[in-house]
């Protein structure tokens, strides 16, 4: 029988195709595990029965003498939950003529129902036949090794998330695995298992923050043996309480500490693994997330286990109450008919710490209150080579080390999240469990990484939407389309076949670039919930306020503010003398905001550009400068008098040398402008090729390289693809780089120039194309004074914050209705505020602001649930271990794993052991305690407020020496000069707040002439008896008296302050800020003194001097201590009272 070209059928699911195009077609596209040989028609040597005859078998499964081969029977068709109705069929059946739907993304609305119609059908197909029948065209597996096969729950899934599972369990990281430690030959645990030895264990393990060296244990170790007589060697007769009774030598004592660490660790279960990409070595520290958070459920002393609609209704405060855990809980319902719940977790990682913070979950399920973060990976960390193309081939092995690293820590958890885990022991009658991922909290770079999206300079830069670089900021970039996951993935899929098979590199390019994507897969799209229903692999990043607000806008206002302010009085002078003299004028303000501000105060301060030096200030400290920086910029950012054209001569030269008719005495070897990103990019890496020899793969390189450059050229798109690395060379998260990018008004901004990886606008564009639009301005702010708006500008910007992450003390829990009024305040303020007075910006965080606050709000709650600070706060051990390491990143991670986690794993075996120890003598509770219970010393027994008990008697004559207290006596209506007076510098009370009642945390009153080298007068808002309802009065506290002549009084003696006149239209003021002056009458040399009962305080109030009143009296130069203090000058001082201040 000749070999002929027509209908043959696909041996993996048995439609038929026309002919060998379509059928190599529908092989690619619709089984991309199989080999590439599969269901190819062989030669006539090695053909068997013709498929197209009807005849049992195919080519592909004959045997080389021609003779057909055995094909299984399939199973019966079983009943399942994916069968497709009759009526599918003929759908199904009607596609084309050849049986072929063509590619994905031809599709419109109906195709792609089909198409999912098409994949329900073959998932039914696949799971009636043999799973163990053998295709014969497959590929083999490297090495001649088994390949370890995919559960058989895989046809359950989709087949983007099955692909993205077999990509990993390609590369074989699981069977390289082994322990983390190796435990010391006939080592002996436990040997601290007394009191006395436990707290000595403790002691070594956390002392200095980093525990003791081995030197120092040895050192500890003969000082303790002195300290207790067991040091000259004598027997001991009595019982054996020494430590030589235990730990014969040092060693014997050193053995002791190690054994217990490496025997925590491993029963922890803490693997590592070796990894090999590009031909360097990396070795990854992982345990299991899945038993982590079964067993953080377990010790959890409250728990959560399904979400009530009706008990949520309205509410987002918590993570329960989000919208992304009710729809895995939906989606799991669909899926099994047995009691089960969804064990959700948090994930949170550290770009610029990997490999010293690792990876850390922690379980939602558990509403004790406290966060319990637990470690489950340690990142190596990786650098650049000096190498041909070395900080590309850097930032590839980067994000492919994360990947893998991720993968080892979730792997057990890919079937539990699709399947459920079966509890050995039930939780409130529940014994299936769904491992699902709800929210990822990280960094910009580390969002990138983990979703293996491009970072900085591409044409999507956002990790949620569709939304182009150009719109992100604006409002076409409010209803961006999301992101599709299923398409994406497929992208991801074949691109990375596509980068495997150094084929079709345009192609994989064109792939990478109509998404953003990277040519490597998320190890997270294995897992259910992300790449299957609901499909959140996009909407489980969080909105992290550390890194959008507090390390992100907060920063780029003032950049930004720098920098257009020159722009600003480009035609004009600035109001106080230049832009420079300006700046340092708001940042010298900071001194001058009290005892009680928060506001950093190391120089140069908030207020500089981009490029200044400046010292790195905290996520608590840029987010202590947003309730102040309003008041730093009050009055000072303005134009003047419009400036005076040049001189003619000048101007002459000018043009002359625009022109280039004149000739410069000295010329100036000009700078070639630079090259785009990626034309840069691609250069660099052929010169580097040349000058280190070329090979087959460099060429590939760089014709990759020019691929991409000519890729982003033509479609203005995708600049360089960078890839956010796993690992930046940052030390802190304070040292995330946030460099405005100033907009433009005459040119549109290219896709090269989006911003940097972490989201932030690009350093190298800060002065190019810088200019200011009037016109936007005007239609916004009509004929306000630029001064006025930017200090409106920051106002708005403190509401904001302020409703976003919830500093006042009395913030209800998050709702619907207040997520939509957030969401609606963000966007006006990017609009309407933002953009008017700074111009256009080009930053993701921004864009996360202005679209993706209320998504935020309704899948996870409050904004403060996505917040990274509460980790980046658990750095400061590592740090301290890692300074006493030789910065060896393969050791250390190793001595932070057996240290850190086996410190951790020890202690809390501790404490279960001693909470079941006390299970046995528990009665209900100890009534000693309650006897002997000592009530708080800053509350008396009826509830009030007392003062401190360290008081001072001084004579009433002294007290009035003090500056501004000579009518002291007649505020306390005791004229006597030589009457002793008691007074104390401090009273604790519980405030007192219109908008709530009770539960707030006790304040620290002070009044006292010298505190820690200066005075200290806390500003009080007070009401004396006969006052109205809601009538609240101002002053600042002077002294605290408690008894006059040793008749007990208990008053505050205040320096009464009035609400006074304010300019119209303050920013200020409008936001809240009373204006206040002292309260004097005429002749008077001091502000009036008030005797105000100590139970008549209300709360405290943060008092800031109005320093915009002073400059305008005095010069940009003057200050509150350069302004003479006279009975003048303080009838004229102006004070806000600080609406904005986080009180507690």
């Amino acid at each position: 029988m000749a070999w002929t070209y027509g209908a043959s059928r696909c041996s993996e699911c048995g439609v038929t195709k026309a002919n060998p195009a379509a059928m190599r077609r529908h092989t690619l596209t619709q089984h991309r595990h199989l080999g590439r040989n599969a269901n190819r028609r062989l030669p006539p040597q090695q053909r068997g029965p013709d498929p197209a005859l009807g005849q049992t078998g195919s080519g592909a499964a004959s045997t080389l003498g021609g003779d057909p081969a055995a094909v299984a029977r399939p199973p019966p068709a079983t009943t399942s939950s994916l069968a497709t109705p009759t009526a599918g069929t003929h759908l199904v059946d009607a596609a084309s003529l050849d049986g072929h739907c063509g590619s994905v993304s031809d599709c419109d609305a109906d195709d792609e129902a089909l198409l999912l119609q098409l994949a329900d059908v073959a998932a039914v197909t696949a799971s009636q036949q043999a799973g163990g029948a053998p295709h014969a065209a497959a590929k083999p597996p490297l090495g001649g090794h088994d390949v370890e096969v995919l559960g058989g729950d895989t046809h359950a899934r989709s087949s983007v998330c099955t692909e993205a599972q077999a990509e990993y369990e390609r590369i074989g990281d699981a069977k390289r695995c082994r322990p983390a430690v190796e435990a010391r030959p006939h080592c002996k645990p436990g040997l601290f298992n007394t009191l006395a030895l436990r707290l000595m264990q403790e002691f070594i393990h956390e002392a200095n923050g980093s525990g003791l060296s081995t030197t120092f244990q040895t050192k500890f170790y003969e000082m303790m043996a002195k300290w207790d007589g067991s040091a000259d060697d004598r027997r001991q007769t009595g019982p054996a309480n020494k430590i030589k009774d235990h730990f014969p030598s040092a060693n014997a004592f050193r053995n002791a500490v190690r054994d217990d660490l490496d025997e925590a660790v491993l029963s922890a279960g803490w693997m590592r693994c070796t990894m090999v990409p590009g031909g360097v070595q990396y070795v990854s520290f992982f345990r299991s997330g899945l038993h982590v958070a079964v067993q953080a459920l377990r010790n959890a002393q409250k728990v959560q286990l399904r979400r009530d609609d009706n008990e949520v209704g309205d509410r987002r405060e918590s993570p329960m109450d989000g919208e992304a855990f009710k729809a895995h809980q939906e989606a799991i319902d669909n899926v099994t008919v047995e009691k089960a719940f969804v064990l959700g977790v948090h994930v949170y990682s550290d770009a610029s710490l990997l490999s010293w913070s690792g990876v850390r979950i922690r379980v939602v399920n558990d509403v004790t209150g406290d966060d319990q973060w637990y470690t489950v990976a340690y990142v190596p960390w990786v650098r650049t080579l000096k190498e041909p193309g070395g900080k590309e081939k850097a930032k590839g092995r980067r994000w492919g080390v994360l990947q893998r690293t991720l993968y080892l820590a979730f792997r057990d958890a890919i079937n539990a999240s699709h399947k459920g885990h079966t509890l050995d022991k039930s939780i409130d009658g529940y014994n299936l469990a769904f491992f699902r991922v709800l929210l990822y909290a990280c960094d910009r770079p580390e969002e990138r990484s983990v979703l293996c999206l491009k970072a900085g300079k591409c044409t999507y830069p956002c990790t949620s939407c569709m939304v182009r670089a150009d719109d992100a900021c604006t409002e076409a970039g409010v209803n961006a389309a999301d992101r599709d996951v299923v398409k994406t993935l497929e992208r991801h899929l074949e691109a990375v076949h596509l980068s495997r098979t150094t084929k079709k590199r345009k192609r994989r390019v064109m792939l990478e670039t109509a998404s953003s994507i990277n040519a490597f897969v998320p190890a997270l799209a294995a897992l259910g919930g992300l790449g299957t229903v609901p499909h959140h692999l996009y909407k489980m990043i969080a909105f992290d306020p550390l890194h959008v607000l507090d390390l992100g806008i907060t920063r780029m206002l003032c950049h930004r503010l720098i920098l257009v302010f020159s722009h600003v009085c480009k035609e004009y002078y600035p109001e106080f003398k230049d832009e420079s003299t300006t700046a340092r004028a708001g940042n010298t303000r900071t001194e001058f905001l009290g005892r009680r501000s928060l506001a950093s105060f190391i120089p140069p301060g908030y207020l500089v550009g981009p490029k200044e030096k400046q010292a790195t200030f905290t996520g608590r400290q840029q987010r202590a400068g947003v309730w102040f920086l309003a008041f730093l910029v009050a009055g000072l950012f303005g134009p003047g008098t419009r400036r005076r054209p040049p001189p003619k001569k000048k101007q002459k030269e000018r043009a002359a040398t625009k022109h280039g008719g004149a000739k410069t005495p000295m010329p100036v070897r000009r700078r070639p402008p630079p090259a785009s990103s990626s034309s840069r990019r691609a250069q660099d890496l052929g010169r580097a090729t040349v000058a280190g020899g070329d090979n087959d793969q460099d060429v590939d390189d760089i014709i990759e390289s020019l691929l991409r450059a000519d890729a982003d050229g033509s479609s203005n798109s995708d600049g360089g693809g960078n890839a956010s690395g796993a690992s930046s060379s940052a030390g802190s998260a304070g040292e995330d780089s946030d460099g405005p990018k100033p907009a433009t008004t005459s040119e549109k901004p290219d896709g090269d120039d989006v911003g940097d990886e972490c989201g932030n606008e690009d350093e190298s564009s800060v002065y190019q194309n810088l200019a200011f639009d009037w016109d936007l301005y005007r239609s916004k702010f009509g004929d306000m004074p630029y001064k006025v708006a930017v200090t409106h500008m920051f106002v708005k910007y403190a509401e904001l914050v302020d409703r976003l992450v919830g500093t006042f003390h009395c913030r209800p829990p998050m709702t619907v209705a207040e997520g939509e009024e957030v969401a609606r305040l963000s966007r006006s303020f990017v609009l309407d505020i933002l953009t008017p007075v700074l111009g256009k910006v080009f930053s993701t965080k921004v864009h996360k602001l202005l679209a993706h606050v209320l998504d935020a709000i309704k899948l996870h709650g409050a904004i403060k649930n996505g917040d990274t600070g509460s980790n980046e706060a658990l750095h400061g051990n590592e740090k301290r271990r890692y300074c006493r390491t030789n910065k060896d990143e393969d050791n250390f991670r190793a001595q932070l794993l057996r240290v850190g986690q086996g410190t951790l794993e020890i202690k809390s075996r501790q404490a279960r052991e001693d909470a079941e120890f006390d299970e046995w003598f528990d009665d209900g509770g100890d009534v000693a305690t309650v006897a002997t219970a000592v009530p708080d010393c800053g509350v008396d027994t009826t509830g009030r407020g007392v003062a401190s008990r360290r008081t001072a008697t001084i004579t009433l004559d002294e007290l009035a020496a003090r500056p501004g207290l000579s009518a002291v006596g007649f505020a306390l209506n005791n004229p006597a000069g030589t009457a002793a007076v008691r007074t104390a510098n401090s009273y604790t009370f519980s405030p007192r707040y219109p908008c709530c009642a009770g539960g707030h945390p006790k304040q620290h009153l002070r009044a006292a002439p010298l505190y820690r080298g200066l005075p200290w007068f806390d500003g009080v808002a007070y009401n004396v008896p006969g006052d109205s309802t809601g009538l609240v009065r101002y002053g600042e506290a002077r002294s605290i008296v408690r008894a006059v002549a040793g008749a007990a009084v208990d008053v505050v003696v205040v320096a009464g302050m009035d609400i006074c006149e304010s300019m119209p239209g303050c920013p200020l003021v409008g936001g809240g800020c009373a204006r206040l002056c002292w309260s004097m009458e005429v002749g008077d040399e001091w502000p009036a003194l008030h005797a105000i009962p100590l139970t008549s305080v209300l709360r405290l109030e943060h008092i800031v001097p109005d320093q915009d009143q002073i400059t305008r009296d005095h010069g940009i130069t003057a200050t509150p201590k350069t302004v003479r203090d006279t009975a003048g000058h303080r009838r004229r001082a102006r004070f806000f009272v600080n609406a904005f201040y986080p009180w507690p």
